[in-house]
């Protein structure tokens, strides 16, 4: 007791003790911080686990869907009454039986026409039923059956003014004049893809042709099975409408058309004396009614159509079905982004045509398809128009056709209207989504997966 008095009153104790008090205070604070942090650890580690788990037990619903489809490829509703709307929740068991959490399921079936099928599974721990993951699985009916930029039943000529993006097929040849970022194939043993374009590491010969006969007539017999049914349309001849000269479908960006009846046809001289005039313009029009893209998209049209405007959605017109009367596209078609969420099919019985008065940057993102007769083409018009020559046409999309038509046109042997340049770039996102009623083959192979959150 003496000695500790001594040491207090010294100046060395005095120090000493302040060692002391401090060496006590900052073990207890690295004490805690230990404490604190190895809980902090144990803590994420346990949300770490338990979201590894969370993300099992939605992947476990993502496998049991694919079974369910595999059994029953038309049950989009969890082996309930069709239309049951979703969520569809299962428990979860672990190895011995125990229910240890739960995954609930929303299935989106794909159109009519085919398309996707979407699968979200969101699975959870019984023990933290707030810490969810979702999953979605998306599922294609098959790739699209000609996953061709130009598909060609004849020969396809790829000009030097050609901008070529995608795969190009031709049955009979390709003459490849252009560079190219993707394989063109020609049927013929002989110069089966020739030209001055390349490189020509991308040109195959022969290849298998494709069956144009067949696939226009399945396409065909699809469209008008999925027009005809409740969920689509079939839009009848403007005469019984109060008579006219085809019908005029304006897209608008809010998922909906405008209907209008032509009324009269603007017409354009050949050449400079007129000797023959093209009526393929629209002169006149009037409203008819703004109408819904139907539930399967499929519309069917049974005189001369026209289309135009801004694409919301998926849809595929069969134009002049009943009187084989030809498709005409008056201005822009376009998406209303290129996200893959929209498409356009065209399929023309007879001829498809860009009249006179269009943009001089034409934009058109759709497939085009006409395996009978020449892609879509524009007429020869006099050079004495001021708009007979247009600069560019960018196609999106693909053309199935029988030949494809040359962008400059032609009177007497000399070019005399068209556009200046082409750019035809593929749509990737038809690989897996084509439009509604265009062939896939079926395989049902493309499987994608992502988290997506809550």
């Amino acid at each position: 007791m003496f000695f500790l008095k001594k040491l207090l009153h010294s100046k060395k104790g005095s120090s000493l003790l302040l060692i002391l008090i401090l060496g006590g205070l900052l073990l207890t604070i690295l004490t805690t911080g230990v404490a604190t942090y190895a809980t902090t650890v144990l803590k994420q580690s346990k949300i770490v686990s338990e979201k590894t788990q969370a993300r099992s037990i939605a992947m476990a619903g993502i496998t049991y869907y694919r079974w369910v489809l595999h059994k029953n490829p038309s049950d989009y509703w969890d082996g309930n009454p069709q239309g049951t709307p979703g969520p569809y929740t299962h428990e979860y068991t672990n190895k011995d039986g125990e229910r240890i959490g739960v995954y609930s399921l929303n299935i989106t079936s794909p159109e009519e026409g085919g398309g996707q099928t979407i699968i979200e599974s969101t699975g959870w721990l019984d023990s933290d039923p707030n810490q969810k993951i979702t999953l979605r699985a998306t599922l294609s009916s098959g790739p699209f059956i000609t996953p061709y930029v130009i598909a060609v039943k004849t020969t396809a000529r790829l000009q030097n003014f050609f901008t070529v993006s995608g795969k190009v097929h031709a049955n009979f040849r390709v003459a490849c004049n252009t560079e190219v970022n993707n394989t063109i194939t020609g049927g013929q043993t002989n110069y089966g893809v020739y030209g001055t374009g390349g490189p020509q590491e991308f040109w195959e010969f022969p290849v298998p042709e494709i069956d144009f006969v067949g696939i226009g007539n399945a396409t065909v017999a699809k469209l008008l099975e999925l027009g005809n049914a409740p969920e689509g349309m079939a839009i009848p001849h403007a005469h019984t409408f109060g008579g006219g000269n085809g019908l005029h479908l304006v897209f608008q960006p809010n998922g909906t058309f405008d209907l209008y009846r032509v009324t009269q046809r603007g017409c354009y001289c050949q050449n400079v004396e007129c000797s023959y005039r093209y009526c393929y313009d629209i002169g006149e029009q009037v409203f008819i009614e703004n109408r819904q893209i139907p539930q399967n998209g499929v519309i069917i049209v049974d005189d001369s159509v026209y289309i135009s405007g801004i694409v919301n959605g998926r849809v595929s017109i069969l134009g002049g079905q009943q009187v084989r009367r030809p498709v005409f596209i008056p201005d822009n078609l376009t998406y209303l982004d290129k996200s893959g969420n929209h498409v356009m099919g065209i399929y023309s019985r007879t001829g498809m045509y860009l009249p006179k008065n269009i943009p001089d940057n034409m934009e058109i993102n759709a497939v085009l398809m006409n395996p009978d007769m020449y892609s879509l083409q524009r007429r020869a018009y006099s050079p004495e128009y001021p708009d007979a020559f247009r600069n560019n046409l960018e196609i999106y999309g693909s053309i199935i056709t029988y030949y494809l038509s040359d962008i400059k046109a032609r009177f007497a042997g000399e070019i005399v209207s068209g556009f200046q340049t082409a750019s035809y770039l593929y749509d990737e996102h038809l690989t897996n989504n084509p439009p509604p009623g265009f062939l896939t083959t079926g395989g049902g192979t493309s499987f994608t997966i992502e988290e997506i959150d809550e």
